[in-house]
């Protein structure tokens, strides 16, 4: 539970709690005296006596709460993870308002006290390395019979539903190996590679946790499906190792299999040989699947030598820009006196390169002027022999008829099939707009979509399914609030005058406002009518737009407004409100008309947006 909501939708930094959570003298002795905010209403809390991580429901408006509990300064608000001798917690650092993740290991018996000395070894180093996707490390120390390591904290998604895609397997893969790339040029190995620890948000970035500590606290290897042949045989952590466990990761995410069927051992023995990635995935690049049987290699002197001799067959259209790494020569800067300076192209080079294009461009437009002439019997030579650049000049400023513009394929083939009636009336469409819980209803009824529309359906889905985790994101910052007389419709048309400041898993905090109001209240999302769903997405993608207004948008912010408003069409076209589908839509062309095609793939059936 974050440190909360004072009003609606307003946020209260963990500042603003200081005075509440010093420690304070009780007959006991000190005890730190611990006050919270509810999230839902706002009510100030007493949690002092309460049992840290035990959940209760707020006294007020009975939405459930968790208690944190405090160490050395970092607020730990859940627990992500536990088993002997090892916690990890989800935690709050109050002096910079930020959250954070914090590992805790106990000396009991499981643990020596010389494998937390050395756990703390392991984050110092990881420390020194400073890389976008390697984990920041902020502190760590000792407590008693404990050790603690305090790390950037990321939401992960799990693996499972990123699906194995070529896109998939390319980010993942260009952002991994550059931060393996970065804590190898500082000479640090991971040594543990596997999901668990390749962290990726919904936002799609990467994050590498935990460099040394498999090897540090003893983890039985020979269990590890992810582990190199020479780790199992007791090799310490290398880049060779690493490269073959990223291998391991990337070919079960693109084929759903570990190497050699699942048969792990008898891979590893050699004794099974490894079936082509792009054979269970063909949409797989060939470069692809070629360079994971390379990274798969039984033997380490068989495997890329280097991450950079790995990242060229994962690089794709808009890849990833990759961080360089520079090193100090051996011999520090005496040794370069005399040396000649590496120039990959030089200026006169580059000149040459450019008057190059200049020419092939313009012999090319020559050449299509004469194809042009000759279509319109003209000529681009005078009597003289010489070009004519006025006969050019007419050619050039001639106007043809104008054309209807090309639609690409996709669009075209959208534009000329629409779903059966059968297939719309299946489509699964959840009350609560978790599209993500029954995924057993999602697959069935694509099966039922012609497989010439099944691309643009998964599109959908996929779409629909960040729904709420966007609207849950929107709400942490402002709540929603149409106003003083605003009412809130709920699905057996009943009116409420209130706000929604907060919203959760289980459904929107309602806060009625007038007279009558009795506080806030947890109501399921299916309670509330579809209008009223659709009005609160609206009231978000309306905000934005009213903050950029008479603002000059970048591309990017229009392109997030276009996204918002092409989420609520979707979502409203699912449910058959088709009237404010098609309001949506408008809107959506009116952020950015350049996107019509993109409408038209999603939309068919929907009357042609205006002008």
């Amino acid at each position: 539970m974050r440190l909360g909501c004072e009003d609606a939708g307003a946020m209260r930094h963990a500042d603003d709690y200081r005075e509440e959570t010093e420690p304070a003298m009780t007959e006991s002795g000190a005890k730190s005296i611990l006050k919270i905010m509810c999230p839902a209403c706002g009510r100030k809390l007493d949690v002092t006596e309460l049992e840290s991580f035990s959940e209760h429901p707020c006294p007020h408006c009975q939405v459930p709460f968790k208690v944190p509990k405090w160490h050395e300064g970092i607020l730990l608000e859940d627990i992500l993870h536990e088993e002997p001798g090892k916690t990890v917690y989800r935690a709050l650092d109050p002096t910079l308002d930020r959250e954070a993740c914090v590992k805790v290991l106990t000396a009991d018996g499981r643990f020596q006290q010389s494998q937390l000395d050395d756990f703390l070894a392991a984050a110092r180093r990881m420390a020194a390395v400073n890389h976008v996707g390697v984990a920041a490390v902020y502190s760590c120390g000792t407590v008693g019979n404990t050790a603690y390591a305090v790390t950037k904290y990321m939401s992960p998604v799990a693996w499972r539903d990123l699906g194995g895609s070529p896109e998939v397997i390319r980010n993942i893969a260009r952002q991994a190996l550059a931060a393996l790339e970065a804590a190898d040029a500082q000479g640090l190995a991971h040594g543990g590679i596997r999901p668990e620890n390749l962290l990726i948000n919904g936002d799609g970035q990467l994050l590498v946790t935990d460099f040394g500590v498999s090897a540090v606290l003893g983890r039985c290897m020979s269990d590890d499906p992810y582990a190199s042949p020479e780790v199992i045989a007791g090799a310490p952590p290398s880049r060779a190792g690493d490269i073959y466990s990223l291998g391991v990761c990337l070919y079960r995410q693109a084929t759903g299999h570990f190497p050699g069927g699942d048969d792990i051992a008898a891979w590893r023995s050699g004794a099974v040989p490894l079936f082509p990635a792009k054979e269970y995935n063909p949409a797989l690049p060939v470069k692809v699947s070629d360079i994971l049987a390379q990274m798969l290699a039984p033997s380490a002197a068989d495997r890329p030598r280097q991450f950079s001799d790995i990242l060229g067959a994962f690089q794709g259209d808009g890849g990833l820009r990759r961080n360089v790494t520079f090193k100090m020569p051996e011999g520090g800067l005496a040794s370069m006196k005399g040396a000649r300076p590496a120039r990959t192209t030089s200026r006169l080079g580059m000149v040459l390169n450019i008057l190059i294009v200049i020419g092939v461009i313009f012999l090319a437009l020559l050449g299509g002027l004469y194809a042009l002439s000759v279509k319109q019997g003209r000529g681009i030579l005078n009597a003289d022999g010489r070009v004519d650049w006025q006969a050019i000049g007419g050619m050039l400023w001639h106007r043809e008829p104008s054309q209807a513009p090309d639609v690409p394929a996709p669009v075209e083939q959208a534009l000329r099939v629409t779903l059966p009636p059968a297939c719309l009336a299946s489509r699964p469409r959840p009350p609560d707009l978790d599209f993500m819980a029954e995924p057993e209803a999602n697959r069935q009824y694509l099966a039922q979509v012609p497989e010439d529309l099944r691309e643009r359906e998964k599109e959908r889905l996929r779409i629909l399914g960040g729904s709420m985790d966007y609207l849950l994101k929107m709400m942490r910052f402002v709540g929603y609030d149409r106003g003083d007389e605003a009412q809130i419709e709920m699905r057996d048309g009943s009116r409420i005058r209130g706000v929604i400041p907060y919203a959760s898993e289980k459904g929107f905090i309602l806060r009625r406002r007038g007279e009558a109001s009795n506080g806030s209240e947890l109501l399921p999302i299916h309670a509330f009518s579809q209008a009223q769903i659709w009005d609160i997405f609206a009231f978000y993608a309306e905000k934005r737009a009213e903050m950029a207004s008479g603002k000059k948008l970048p591309v990017r912010d229009r392109e997030e407004i276009f996204d918002e408003y092409l989420r609520l069409a979707l979502l409203c076209d699912w449910y058959n409100d088709e009237a404010k589908a098609q309001e949506y839509v408008r809107a959506a062309l009116d952020t950015m008309p350049s996107q019509r095609e993109r409408l038209a793939f999603f939309f068919p059936d929907l009357k042609e947006p205006s002008e």
